[in-house]
Protein backbone atom coordinates (compact mmCIF):
# COMPACT_ATOMS: atom_id res chain seq x y z
CA UNK A 1 0.00 0.00 0.00
CA UNK A 2 1.09 3.82 -0.32
CA UNK A 3 0.19 6.08 2.59
CA UNK A 4 0.02 9.48 1.45
CA UNK A 5 0.11 12.25 4.42
CA UNK A 6 -1.16 15.63 4.22
CA UNK A 7 0.19 17.86 6.74
CA UNK A 8 0.67 21.35 8.69
CA UNK A 9 3.29 21.88 11.24
CA UNK A 10 4.41 25.08 13.02
CA UNK A 11 20.15 26.83 10.15
CA UNK A 12 24.76 23.14 9.06
CA UNK A 13 24.20 21.67 5.76
CA UNK A 14 24.79 17.91 5.35
CA UNK A 15 27.76 16.68 2.90
CA UNK A 16 25.32 15.00 0.15
CA UNK A 17 24.05 15.82 -2.96
CA UNK A 18 21.62 14.28 -4.56
CA UNK A 19 24.27 13.09 -7.16
CA UNK A 20 26.21 11.35 -3.97
CA UNK A 21 23.14 9.61 -2.87
CA UNK A 22 22.84 7.45 -5.90
CA UNK A 23 25.48 5.63 -4.08
CA UNK A 24 23.51 5.51 -1.08
CA UNK A 25 20.73 2.88 -2.71
CA UNK A 26 21.64 -0.60 -3.84
CA UNK A 27 19.04 -2.45 -6.17
CA UNK A 28 19.55 -6.30 -6.06
CA UNK A 29 16.68 -8.36 -7.36
CA UNK A 30 13.89 -7.96 -6.31
CA UNK A 31 15.10 -5.63 -3.14
CA UNK A 32 15.93 -2.13 -2.73
CA UNK A 33 18.82 -1.47 0.46
CA UNK A 34 20.87 1.20 1.62
CA UNK A 35 24.34 0.47 1.15
CA UNK A 36 26.62 -0.14 3.94
CA UNK A 37 28.81 -2.90 5.17
CA UNK A 38 26.47 -4.16 7.10
CA UNK A 39 22.91 -2.57 6.65
CA UNK A 40 22.46 -0.30 9.98
CA UNK A 41 18.43 0.63 10.43
CA UNK A 42 18.98 3.40 12.47
CA UNK A 43 16.87 5.41 15.04
CA UNK A 44 13.36 7.85 14.16
CA UNK A 45 12.37 5.33 11.30
CA UNK A 46 9.45 4.84 12.94
CA UNK A 47 6.40 5.42 9.83
CA UNK A 48 2.64 5.90 10.55
CA UNK A 49 2.19 2.18 9.99
CA UNK A 50 0.88 0.29 13.51
CA UNK A 51 4.32 -1.48 14.74
CA UNK A 52 3.89 -5.24 13.98
CA UNK A 53 4.29 -8.15 16.30
CA UNK A 54 7.45 -8.72 18.21
CA UNK A 55 8.94 -11.39 16.94
CA UNK A 56 12.72 -13.47 16.95
CA UNK A 57 15.17 -12.39 14.73
CA UNK A 58 15.10 -13.91 10.98
CA UNK A 59 18.34 -16.01 9.90
CA UNK A 60 19.24 -17.63 6.74
CA UNK A 61 20.71 -20.89 8.88
CA UNK A 62 19.68 -20.52 12.59
CA UNK A 63 21.51 -22.53 15.36
CA UNK A 64 21.65 -22.82 18.85
CA UNK A 65 24.72 -21.19 19.24
CA UNK A 66 24.61 -18.31 16.59
CA UNK A 67 21.50 -16.75 18.09
CA UNK A 68 19.02 -16.70 20.76
CA UNK A 69 15.77 -17.85 20.36
CA UNK A 70 14.42 -14.39 21.30
CA UNK A 71 15.96 -10.74 21.70
CA UNK A 72 14.42 -8.55 24.33
CA UNK A 73 12.88 -5.29 23.61
CA UNK A 74 15.08 -2.15 23.16
CA UNK A 75 15.13 1.29 25.24
CA UNK A 76 14.16 3.60 22.26
CA UNK A 77 14.53 7.27 22.94
CA UNK A 78 11.70 9.49 21.71
CA UNK A 79 11.52 9.91 17.90
CA UNK A 80 12.31 13.45 17.04
CA UNK A 81 10.96 13.74 14.23
CA UNK A 82 7.36 15.76 14.17
CA UNK A 83 4.12 13.35 14.07
CA UNK A 84 1.96 13.77 10.83
CA UNK A 85 -1.71 14.39 11.94
CA UNK A 86 -3.79 13.39 9.12
CA UNK A 87 -2.85 9.71 6.55
CA UNK A 88 -4.72 8.96 3.55
CA UNK A 89 -4.18 5.20 2.69
CA UNK A 90 -4.84 4.76 -1.27
CA UNK A 91 -4.35 0.96 -2.71
CA UNK A 92 -1.34 0.35 -4.61
CA UNK A 93 -1.61 -0.64 -8.21
CA UNK A 94 0.01 -3.89 -8.22
CA UNK A 95 0.49 -5.23 -12.28
CA UNK A 96 2.34 -8.36 -12.46
CA UNK A 97 5.84 -7.93 -12.78
CA UNK A 98 7.31 -7.73 -16.14
CA UNK A 99 10.81 -10.20 -15.24
CA UNK A 100 10.37 -12.91 -12.81
CA UNK A 101 11.54 -11.77 -9.41
CA UNK A 102 14.13 -14.05 -7.66
CA UNK A 103 14.80 -14.21 -4.06
CA UNK A 104 17.72 -13.15 -2.59
CA UNK A 105 20.28 -16.14 -1.99
CA UNK A 106 21.08 -17.10 1.55
CA UNK A 107 23.77 -19.49 3.05
CA UNK A 108 25.31 -19.51 6.29
CA UNK A 109 28.35 -17.65 7.36
CA UNK A 110 30.66 -20.36 7.21
CA UNK A 111 29.84 -21.01 3.71
CA UNK A 112 30.76 -17.73 2.86
CA UNK A 113 33.96 -17.74 4.38
CA UNK A 114 32.89 -15.55 7.25
CA UNK A 115 33.17 -16.60 11.32
CA UNK A 116 29.26 -16.78 12.48
CA UNK A 117 31.04 -16.20 15.97
CA UNK A 118 31.91 -12.47 14.71
CA UNK A 119 28.51 -12.21 13.38
CA UNK A 120 26.56 -13.78 16.70
CA UNK A 121 29.41 -11.10 18.57
CA UNK A 122 27.37 -8.02 17.02
CA UNK A 123 24.08 -9.34 17.19
CA UNK A 124 25.10 -9.30 21.26
CA UNK A 125 27.13 -5.63 21.39
CA UNK A 126 23.82 -4.37 19.42
CA UNK A 127 21.80 -6.19 22.07
CA UNK A 128 23.72 -5.05 24.96
CA UNK A 129 23.32 -1.23 24.13
CA UNK A 130 21.03 1.42 23.38
CA UNK A 131 22.32 1.87 19.52
CA UNK A 132 18.81 2.11 18.60
CA UNK A 133 19.37 -0.27 15.79
CA UNK A 134 16.16 -1.52 13.90
CA UNK A 135 17.74 -4.66 11.29
CA UNK A 136 20.67 -5.85 10.68
CA UNK A 137 21.20 -7.73 7.33
CA UNK A 138 24.82 -8.83 6.09
CA UNK A 139 26.16 -10.20 2.40
CA UNK A 140 28.53 -11.13 1.24
CA UNK A 141 29.53 -12.08 -2.53
CA UNK A 142 25.69 -11.82 -2.96
CA UNK A 143 24.51 -13.69 -0.68
CA UNK A 144 22.77 -13.27 2.48
CA UNK A 145 24.10 -14.59 5.54
CA UNK A 146 23.02 -12.69 8.30
CA UNK A 147 19.15 -11.48 8.39
CA UNK A 148 18.13 -10.10 11.96
CA UNK A 149 15.77 -7.22 13.27
CA UNK A 150 15.04 -6.23 16.84
CA UNK A 151 11.31 -5.85 18.02
CA UNK A 152 9.10 -4.06 17.73
CA UNK A 153 10.47 -4.00 13.82
CA UNK A 154 10.64 -7.40 11.63
CA UNK A 155 10.69 -7.76 7.78
CA UNK A 156 7.50 -6.45 6.49
CA UNK A 157 7.44 -3.09 8.58
CA UNK A 158 7.77 -0.65 5.81
CA UNK A 159 11.14 1.75 6.88
CA UNK A 160 11.51 5.46 6.26
CA UNK A 161 14.29 6.18 4.28
CA UNK A 162 14.32 9.83 4.80
CA UNK A 163 16.80 11.42 2.35
CA UNK A 164 17.79 8.36 0.31
CA UNK A 165 14.31 9.58 -0.71
CA UNK A 166 16.24 11.94 -3.42
CA UNK A 167 18.01 9.01 -5.14
CA UNK A 168 14.59 7.92 -6.37
CA UNK A 169 13.44 11.14 -7.00
CA UNK A 170 16.43 11.79 -9.58
CA UNK A 171 15.63 8.45 -11.10
CA UNK A 172 12.29 9.67 -11.71
CA UNK A 173 13.62 12.65 -13.58
CA UNK A 174 16.19 9.94 -15.56
CA UNK A 175 12.59 8.32 -16.71
CA UNK A 176 11.36 11.42 -18.30
CA UNK A 177 14.37 12.15 -19.64
CA UNK A 178 14.32 8.38 -21.02
CA UNK A 179 11.12 9.37 -22.59
CA UNK A 180 12.24 12.53 -23.75
CA UNK A 181 9.48 13.95 -21.61
CA UNK A 182 12.64 16.16 -20.59
CA UNK A 183 15.06 16.99 -23.47
CA UNK A 184 17.65 18.36 -21.00
CA UNK A 185 18.72 19.31 -17.15
CA UNK A 186 19.47 22.53 -18.28
CA UNK A 187 15.80 23.62 -18.55
CA UNK A 188 15.02 26.32 -16.84
CA UNK A 189 13.22 25.55 -13.36
CA UNK A 190 10.76 28.79 -13.45
CA UNK A 191 9.25 27.71 -17.00
CA UNK A 192 7.40 24.85 -15.07
CA UNK A 193 6.09 27.47 -12.90
CA UNK A 194 4.65 30.31 -14.71
CA UNK A 195 2.12 31.32 -11.73
CA UNK A 196 5.22 32.07 -9.93
CA UNK A 197 5.90 35.47 -10.25
CA UNK A 198 10.34 36.46 -9.98
CA UNK A 199 11.51 39.44 -8.16
CA UNK A 200 15.24 38.57 -9.33
CA UNK A 201 16.21 37.56 -12.82
CA UNK A 202 18.96 35.66 -10.97
CA UNK A 203 16.35 32.70 -10.42
CA UNK A 204 15.78 32.64 -14.01
CA UNK A 205 19.12 30.68 -14.66
CA UNK A 206 18.42 28.05 -11.97
CA UNK A 207 17.79 25.03 -13.82
CA UNK A 208 17.17 20.88 -13.56
CA UNK A 209 20.29 20.52 -13.06
CA UNK A 210 21.17 22.99 -10.82
CA UNK A 211 18.55 21.29 -8.50
CA UNK A 212 20.10 17.72 -8.93
CA UNK A 213 23.48 19.19 -7.47
CA UNK A 214 22.21 21.18 -4.62
CA UNK A 215 23.93 24.59 -6.48
CA UNK A 216 20.61 26.71 -6.45
CA UNK A 217 22.46 29.89 -5.24
CA UNK A 218 19.46 30.35 -3.25
CA UNK A 219 19.68 30.64 0.99
CA UNK A 220 17.94 27.34 2.42
CA UNK A 221 18.27 25.98 5.77
CA UNK A 222 17.39 22.78 6.97
CA UNK A 223 18.86 21.74 10.69
CA UNK A 224 17.65 18.55 12.09
CA UNK A 225 14.97 18.20 14.65
CA UNK A 226 14.36 22.16 14.69
CA UNK A 227 10.81 23.97 13.68
CA UNK A 228 13.01 26.63 11.71
CA UNK A 229 13.48 23.84 9.38
CA UNK A 230 13.00 25.64 5.83
CA UNK A 231 11.49 21.72 4.73
CA UNK A 232 8.62 22.53 6.81
CA UNK A 233 7.69 25.93 5.46
CA UNK A 234 7.65 24.13 2.07
CA UNK A 235 5.49 21.19 2.27
CA UNK A 236 2.95 22.90 4.14
CA UNK A 237 2.78 25.74 1.36
CA UNK A 238 0.25 25.86 -1.15
CA UNK A 239 2.50 26.84 -3.37
CA UNK A 240 5.34 24.93 -2.85
CA UNK A 241 7.47 26.58 -6.10
CA UNK A 242 6.67 29.83 -5.06
CA UNK A 243 8.03 29.25 -1.96
CA UNK A 244 11.24 27.99 -2.83
CA UNK A 245 11.68 30.54 -5.64
CA UNK A 246 11.43 33.22 -2.81
CA UNK A 247 14.18 32.44 -0.92
CA UNK A 248 17.25 34.64 -1.08
CA UNK A 249 19.35 34.41 -4.02
CA UNK A 250 23.04 34.13 -2.18
CA UNK A 251 25.03 33.56 -5.19
CA UNK A 252 25.14 32.72 -8.36
CA UNK A 253 23.82 28.94 -9.85
CA UNK A 254 26.27 26.80 -10.24
CA UNK A 255 28.88 27.99 -8.09
CA UNK A 256 28.21 27.04 -4.21
CA UNK A 257 26.84 23.54 -3.24
CA UNK A 258 23.91 23.92 -0.17
CA UNK A 259 22.38 21.09 0.94
CA UNK A 260 18.45 21.86 -0.11
CA UNK A 261 15.91 19.23 0.27
CA UNK A 262 13.58 21.70 -1.01
CA UNK A 263 15.09 21.69 -4.76
CA UNK A 264 14.47 17.78 -4.81
CA UNK A 265 10.62 18.35 -3.86
CA UNK A 266 10.76 20.58 -7.03
CA UNK A 267 12.22 18.05 -9.05
CA UNK A 268 9.26 15.72 -7.95
CA UNK A 269 6.50 18.40 -8.87
CA UNK A 270 8.41 18.81 -12.69
CA UNK A 271 8.14 15.10 -13.06
CA UNK A 272 4.17 15.14 -12.06
CA UNK A 273 4.15 18.12 -14.60
CA UNK A 274 5.79 16.49 -17.14
CA UNK A 275 4.93 13.01 -16.94
CA UNK A 276 1.13 13.69 -15.77
CA UNK A 277 1.08 11.69 -12.85
CA UNK A 278 2.69 11.94 -9.48
CA UNK A 279 6.54 11.03 -9.39
CA UNK A 280 5.61 7.84 -6.66
CA UNK A 281 3.40 6.53 -9.69
CA UNK A 282 5.90 6.61 -12.25
CA UNK A 283 8.31 5.23 -9.97
CA UNK A 284 5.94 2.45 -8.99
CA UNK A 285 5.24 1.20 -12.69
CA UNK A 286 8.63 1.79 -14.43
CA UNK A 287 10.81 0.80 -11.48
CA UNK A 288 8.94 -0.71 -8.17
CA UNK A 289 6.92 -3.18 -10.40
CA UNK A 290 9.82 -4.29 -12.56
CA UNK A 291 12.09 -5.05 -9.20
CA UNK A 292 8.79 -6.88 -7.46
CA UNK A 293 8.56 -4.22 -5.15
CA UNK A 294 5.37 -4.03 -4.34
CA UNK A 295 4.86 -2.94 -0.40
CA UNK A 296 5.90 0.99 0.36
CA UNK A 297 4.84 4.66 1.89
CA UNK A 298 5.25 7.44 -0.02
CA UNK A 299 4.38 10.75 1.48
CA UNK A 300 2.30 13.73 -0.22
CA UNK A 301 2.75 17.61 0.91
CA UNK A 302 -0.15 19.64 1.09
CA UNK A 303 -0.44 19.96 -2.66
CA UNK A 304 -0.85 16.79 -3.08
CA UNK A 305 3.44 16.25 -4.80
CA UNK A 306 4.64 13.36 -4.00
CA UNK A 307 7.19 14.47 -1.42
CA UNK A 308 10.79 14.06 -3.45
CA UNK A 309 13.91 14.40 -0.83
CA UNK A 310 12.05 12.56 1.88
CA UNK A 311 9.09 10.10 2.97
CA UNK A 312 9.44 7.31 1.49
CA UNK A 313 9.72 4.12 3.54
CA UNK A 314 10.60 0.68 2.08
CA UNK A 315 10.70 -2.73 3.61
CA UNK A 316 14.12 -4.02 4.26
CA UNK A 317 14.19 -7.18 2.78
Amino acid sequence: MIVTINHRVAKKHLPFSNMQFLSGIMIHRNRMYLVLPVLLLSACGTTVTTSQPTVPPQIADPTPTFFATSLPEPTLPPCQQPEFPTATIRPTKQPEPQTKVEAWPASSPEEQGMDPSRLAGLLEAIQSGDRNIHGVLVARHGTLVLEAYFPPFDRETPHNMYSCTKSVTSAAIGLCMRDELIDSLNIPVYTYFPDVQLDNESRKAITIYHLLTMSSGLEWSEPLRSGLNDNWYIFDSDNPAEYFLSRPTVTVPGRLFNYNTGGSHLLSMIVQEEAGEPAADLVEREIFTPLGISRYEWIEDTSGHTMGGTGLALTPA
